[in-house]
């Protein structure tokens, strides 16, 4: 969320956190992942058994209130985080269809924070993820249960206008490295 790689490094050294990230190449524009964004969150993601994971530090341009985090970010956060669930346990993307949000407690600019995602029902063409957003002493600050549809790539790639070559690519990048992360 506009912190540096270093900001968040050592952020995650602090805690003792072992941040094994997969790789970013989306190629379009997406406000909540694409690194090519320069105003977008640029969520980092990783693996923890079947649970999509990422840490990330608020900055002060999402606030809502003052030294708050915005609603609209925090619910964009519990998307993401569901999304790439999806693409690492089930290998497969989709769009949301519905989502419900509850917000629990204020999340503090400048702090560091933990997004998880977990599959918890999933058919052929749907998949509906709980998530969650915890400060990193585990208090859950806001929590989510989104719906996916699921789609073939060619029709994704149709309906977000992304060649479908680099769709299929880009999700191969993201389920080869899973290997990685899990070792």
């Amino acid at each position: 969320m506009v912190n540096t790689d270093k900001e968040l490094y050592n952020e995650l050294k602090k805690h003792d956190i072992d941040f094994r990230e997969i790789p970013h190449i989306w190629p379009g524009n997406c406000f909540g992942c694409s690194p090519r964004n320069e105003k977008g969150l640029k969520i980092r993601v990783s693996m923890e058994g079947n649970k999509g994971v990422s840490y990330t530090i608020v900055s002060e341009h999402y606030c809502g209130f003052d030294g708050i985090l915005h609603g609209g970010i925090i619910a964009t956060l519990l998307d993401e985080i569901s999304a790439f669930t999806i693409i690492l346990n089930l290998s497969k993307m989709g769009v949301t269809t519905e989502a419900t949000i509850r917000f629990h407690k204020p999340i503090k600019i400048n702090t560091l924070i933990r997004i998880e995602g977990q599959i918890i029902e999933s058919q052929n063409n749907r998949a509906i993820v709980y998530s969650s957003i915890k400060s990193m002493d585990g208090i859950i600050l806001a929590e989510g249960k989104t719906t996916f549809l699921l789609g073939e790539i060619s029709t994704l790639a149709k309906l977000v206008d992304v060649d479908e070559d680099d769709l299929q690519a880009m999700i191969d990048v993201y389920i080869s490295a899973i290997d990685n992360v899990k070792k």
